[in-house]
C-alpha cells in the first residue's frame, strides 16, 4: 500500500494500491491541545502502519508567511516524519509540481484533483 500525504494541518492523506488506484482518502488526523489544533501523531501512525511506502509533499514556507505559521508548518512535517521513522517506513519527499504533472494537472491545480476524486466517488455510488 502507498500512502500519499499533504502535510498541512488541514491536509489530506490518500491510500493507494500498487497500481496507484485510490483505496481511501482521509483528512489529516488532528487533536486540540490547549485550544490549539495539532496533528494527532498516534492516529497518523495508525494510518501509516500498513503502508509499504509513504510519499510526503515537499513543502516549505511561502514568501510573506509569518514566523509562527512557518514554525507550525514545520512542526507538522516533523510529526509526519517522526511517525514514519518510528514505524520504520520508507518515506519520500515529492515536489508538488512532480505529483501534479503525474496526474496531468498544471502547477497549482490541486482543487481539480479533489474534484476528479469527488466525481469518481459519486460514480462508485451507482
Amino acid at each position: 500500500m502507498i500512502l500519499s500525504i499533504d502535510p498541512g494541518l488541514s491536509g489530506g492523506i490518500a491510500q493507494l494500491d500498487a497500481t496507484v488506484i485510490i483505496i481511501a482518502l482521509h483528512d489529516m488526523p488532528t487533536r486540540t491541545l490547549k485550544k490549539k489544533k495539532e496533528i494527532d501523531a498516534a492516529a497518523l501512525a495508525n494510518l501509516m502502519r500498513d503502508a509499504d511506502v509513504i510519499y510526503i509533499e515537499q513543502v516549505g514556507s511561502r514568501p510573506g508567511q509569518d514566523v509562527v505559521s512557518a514554525f507550525s508548518f514545520g512542526r507538522n512535517l516533523a510529526y509526519i516524519l517522526g511517525a514514519a521513522g518510528a514505524l520504520k517506513k520508507q518515506d519520500n519527499m515529492v515536489r508538488p509540481q512532480d505529483w501534479q504533472a503525474m496526474f496531468g494537472l498544471a502547477t497549482g491545480e490541486k482543487d481539480k484533483a479533489r474534484k476528479k476524486q469527488q466525481i469518481a466517488d459519486k460514480a462508485l455510488e451507482f
